[in-house]
């Protein structure tokens, strides 16, 4: 395993570019308070695959790329338990309707 960046790196990154990672999930999500949680996954997403920072693109840039995925992929997990509790809903009204029917024969 590689070792972990160095903290002063770290802490110039996440001073350089919080705010505006902040910002664009704000936008993404227009949610202030899950831009804020994205925006703490991002950097902790940042500090664990930095190791893995290619500098084919700039630091920014990659950052960014994280910020997105992440946001991208919170929205994926919460539309499938959305759609799981409406499917939930709607077994459970099927059910109720056939459990009433079948009662009544």
């Amino acid at each position: 395993m590689s070792a972990d960046p160095p903290q002063d790196e770290i802490t110039y990154l996440y001073r350089q570019y919080v705010q505006e990672v902040y910002s664009f999930l704000a936008y993404f999500t227009g949610n202030e308070q899950e831009a804020e949680d994205l925006t703490q996954e991002t950097f902790i997403k940042v500090i664990k695959s930095y190791h893995s920072y290619r500098r084919q693109s700039s630091i920014k840039t990659w950052i960014f790329s994280i910020a997105k995925k992440t946001a991208i992929d919170h929205y994926r997990k919460k539309k499938f338990f959305t759609l799981s509790d409406r499917l939930l809903e709607s077994l459970t009204t099927v059910y109720g309707k056939i459990k009433v029917h079948s009662n009544a024969a």
